[in-house]
């Protein structure tokens, strides 16, 4: 049987199976016989998108015995293929012009009931637009959904499909991507590929998927690849690979791959860049994210992590980083995260990982700078590099340059930086500065409030400047301060 999306029966569709075509009759049944070996079916009909049930969207299907093959009919000329916005029957998306008539429903602020969305099929922004080569002259092609002041509300599924050559130059809003902002919503399965987002208006979140995910959104198995984040402004907020800002929202399944995020000019003031997301607060959740391939370069006087520029209060759990440079950075620097404060590291690791900074005062392997935060079993294996700096004392780690604990204890167990990793620092500097290859500086605030380190593992290399006498040096720590427990860890240095 053909029929439409609502259930009604479509005629005149074209079949065709091994080579013999038919058309369905008025109540969408069609039938083949005589065929014999394995045959390829699949349905036509112009202004419509057929797709085979009980696939995921498929056009064609095999077959090589007598069965029953029923196909649904979506349209390509109405505002969308099909659907109401509701949650049993969502808005369906099968081509460029379907995808921009999502702002012609942009949910009503007082209203929280998500519209839903299902795409079907890959789509390429470029169709919107004559082709421009983004690489030299980026032009959009999208505008972005919601605004800071009305964040979209939506249930999005992208059925794993992609959206491709998205394009986006920010408009004066507050948040920046594919949308500006959204709140109380689902974005799943969707890939965004050759993705361009330039940031060129001040203190602006911006993401390839979102520039700020308020408070109740989820968002699940969403892949980044091939895509770039530009900065054209000199005070930008938070920038992420992903998303720019998560508020009280999770994040899991998802992949960010050869993504490069690049300042084209100096940047003097700021919030934080991450790899994955640039700001994590208010609860937020990430569980099962991958980073791989990524470069972030350019002379970011602000907060710069891997996966993440500032997090606080939020958890972490099995988010791994997989082949990392960061390049040209300044003020404070981590291979995972640059500032922490009162969040949780569960199983994440950082590997083939390259950090090179100058200007800069703390660069660890993992963080940069941690304030009360509880870290397990969580690795780093690369490269921290560090020049020359305004400040007088640099604080190098193969784990955290600064952690300390001021409210509660701050727990650093099964830490590792694992062979192969080096420390180096490549200038002289007046005053007293530490390698060190778990920690640069520690301190805790009292019983309650203690840095407590267990069960950590350190092997690692180290370089220093010849004839500088104002370089500290220790495989486990650097200087530390009052109400440490250090639990012996065991840190050697290589040969």
């Amino acid at each position: 049987m053909v029929k439409k999306w609502n259930g009604e029966p479509l005629q005149g569709v074209t079949i065709s199976a091994g080579g013999v075509s038919t058309t369905s009759d008025s109540q969408g049944h069609w039938s083949i016989s005589g065929l014999s070996g394995t045959v390829v079916v699949s349905a036509q009909l112009q202004n419509y998108y057929i797709v085979v049930d009980g696939t995921n969207y498929e056009t064609q299907i095999e077959a090589s015995n007598e069965r029953t093959i029923n196909f649904t009919d979506y349209s390509e000329t109405e505002e969308f293929g099909g659907g109401n916005g509701t949650q049993e029957n969502p808005y369906i998306i099968v081509n460029v012009q379907q995808l921009l008539n999502m702002a012609n429903h942009v949910p009503d602020s007082s209203d929280s009931t998500p519209l839903y969305f299902t795409q079907i099929r890959d789509i390429d922004l470029n169709d919107a637009v004559v082709p421009r080569n983004i690489s030299s002259d980026p032009q959009p092609n999208w505008t972005p959904l919601g605004r800071s002041d009305q964040p979209y509300i939506c249930v999005y599924n992208g059925s794993e499909f992609s959206i491709k050559n998205m394009v986006v130059v920010d408009d004066g809003s507050l948040s920046n991507g594919f949308f500006h902002a959204i709140e109380n919503s689902t974005i799943r399965n969707v890939i965004f590929e050759n993705a361009t987002v330039v940031a060129t208006k001040t203190f602006t979140n911006t993401g390839i998927l979102a520039g700020s995910v308020y408070s109740g959104c989820t968002i699940d198995n969403v892949v980044v690849r091939n895509s770039r984040v530009i900065i054209r402004v000199a005070n930008p907020d938070f920038i992420g690979g992903l998303v720019g800002a998560t508020y009280d929202s999770t994040i899991t399944n998802c992949r960010v791959d050869e993504l490069t995020i690049e300042a084209e000019y100096d940047v003097s003031i700021g919030g934080a860049i991450g790899g994955f997301v640039g700001s994590a607060q208010d609860s937020s959740s990430f569980e099962e994210n991958l980073l791989r391939t990524t470069t972030i370069k350019g002379k970011f006087s602000q907060l710069a992590g891997g996966f993440v520029g500032l997090a606080e209060n939020s958890f972490f759990e099995n988010c791994d980083l997989d082949t990392l440079l960061m390049q040209d950075l300044r003020s404070t620097v981590g291979g995972f995260a640059a500032h922490l404060s009162h969040s949780s590291f569960v199983d994440c690791d950082v590997v083939e990982a390259t950090l090179s900074a100058s200007d800069c005062q703390y660069a660890g392997g993992f963080v940069g700078f941690s304030r009360t935060n509880n870290f397990t079993n969580c690795t780093f294996k690369g490269r921290v590099e560090v020049g020359t700096s305004n400040s007088p004392q640099a604080y190098i780690a193969g784990f955290a340059a600064l952690a300390y604990a001021n409210t509660d204890n701050s727990n650093f167990e099964s830490c590792k930086v694992l062979s192969g990793s080096w420390l180096i620092l490549t200038a002289d500097r007046a005053g007293t500065n530490y390698i060190c290859g778990l920690i640069g500086y520690g301190y805790g605030y009292g019983n309650d409030a203690k840095l407590i380190l267990d069960n950590s593992f350190v092997r690692a290399k180290y370089i220093t400047p010849d004839g500088n006498t104002n370089v500290i040096s220790s495989a486990p720590l650097g200087f530390f301060g009052d109400w440490v427990q250090n639990g012996s860890p065991d840190a050697q240095w290589e040969q």
